[in-house]
């Protein structure tokens, strides 16, 4: 009787090492991939945020081009802009289009094309409303008289 119970102990030891090995096992492969998975959404976090930083700077810099061909009244063939984030390239494709090109610091390139219409402007609204104001009172005074 004394060695059916010693058997019974033996193997009852070799199944909770080999169950404890899977267990191990099982724990690190799980492990291992959380972290793969967690490293692979911070190097996506990033690239977003490298591309939503272009694109603000792209948009700054069709602005700054637009503004500057309506003060100025030209259109320039080339330009450049300097940011933090990166230096804009502009370049001139044809009357309207011109391509921004965003060279990063580090060393990423974005490119855009974009349609920039001149808006050239023949008189100030300041005196266009004058004129309205001046009408307005000569109209009055018209009716005044006519009474």
């Amino acid at each position: 009787m004394n060695k059916k119970r010693l058997t019974y102990i033996k193997s009852e030891q070799g199944y909770l090492l080999i169950s404890t090995i899977f267990f191990l096992v099982f724990s690190g492969l799980f492990s291992h991939s959380l972290i793969r998975i967690s490293g692979n959404q911070i190097m996506q976090l990033r690239q977003f945020k490298t591309a939503y930083e272009a694109k603000a700077v792209m948009n700054m810099g069709e602005v700054l081009l637009e503004d500057y061909m309506e003060e100025e009244n030209i259109s320039p063939k080339k330009g450049k802009i300097k940011t933090s984030v990166g230096d804009i390239n502009i370049k001139k494709k044809s009357e309207i289009n011109y391509q921004l090109t965003i060279t990063l610091e580090n060393g990423e390139i974005f490119s855009k094309e974009i349609k920039v219409k001149s808006k050239k402007i023949d008189k100030p609204p300041e005196e266009t409303e004058e004129k309205e104001d001046e009408n307005v009172e000569v109209n009055k005074e018209k009716e005044v008289n006519r009474e």
